[in-house]
């Protein structure tokens, strides 16, 4: 007897099993968004140190001269390894002799520096809001964002390891015509208790005694 006669016998597909499948492949549907979601809702924007002589109003009118956002800045966040300024690192203290033509990489290598002590300034013309921005996953804080993705999609592992079997291992073992048939387990319940047919779908071909 083939399993598709066997699963005829015991009662079929019906509109509940539909149903199950449809109920599903609705509810898969919104896993790959869930995933995807992340390129967009943590993307990492550039980002630099808060200095006050850009990004207070106070510390912008003591500023001596009417020096504009670029001098500002250069003598604020020092260059990084891409001599872009720095996203993590900031001048102690202004480095005015940086505006003049003559100084040398020695000069401003040596000025102090320190973390962002006072937070980051985020480009949000592309993003105008993500958790990176929003909680400051940046930095010494970026492991973070990896930490939680890892997270996330170990627990779409646990949850298929541990939900698959323990759904499988769960039998309606009622009398009613074309019950649900989802499982191995299922099958041998239906297979005893509707048809009496234990040492015939034991010698199945295909089934082996596994399957009653």
């Amino acid at each position: 007897m083939a399993f598709a006669e066997l699963l005829e016998r015991a009662g079929g597909v019906g509109l509940f099993q539909t149903l199950q499948v449809f109920t599903l492949l609705l509810s898969s549907i919104f896993v790959p968004f869930q995933i995807l979601v992340d390129n967009f809702s943590a993307a990492v924007p550039s980002h630099r140190c808060w200095v006050p002589l850009l990004d207070n109003s106070t510390a912008q009118a003591s500023d001596p001269g009417a020096l504009g956002p670029e001098a500002l800045l250069a003598v604020s966040i020092p260059l990084g390894p891409n001599q872009e300024p720095h996203q993590c690192r900031r001048f102690r203290h202004p480095q005015w002799q940086l505006l003049d033509p003559n100084t040398t990489a020695t000069n401003w290598s040596e000025a102090a520096t320190e973390p962002c002590v006072d937070g980051w300034v985020y480009d949000r013309s592309t993003f105008t809001s993500t958790i990176v921005a929003e909680w400051d996953l940046v930095c010494d804080s970026q492991a973070l964002k990896p930490m939680v993705q890892s997270i996330f999609l170990a627990g779409i592992l646990v949850g298929a390891a541990v939900c698959g079997p323990t759904s499988d291992s769960c039998c309606l073992d009622a009398p009613a015509d074309r019950e649900l048939i989802s499982c191995p387990k299922c099958l041998r319940a239906t297979c005893a208790h509707r048809l009496s047919v234990d040492e015939e779908c034991a010698s199945a071909p295909g089934l082996g005694a596994s399957w009653c």
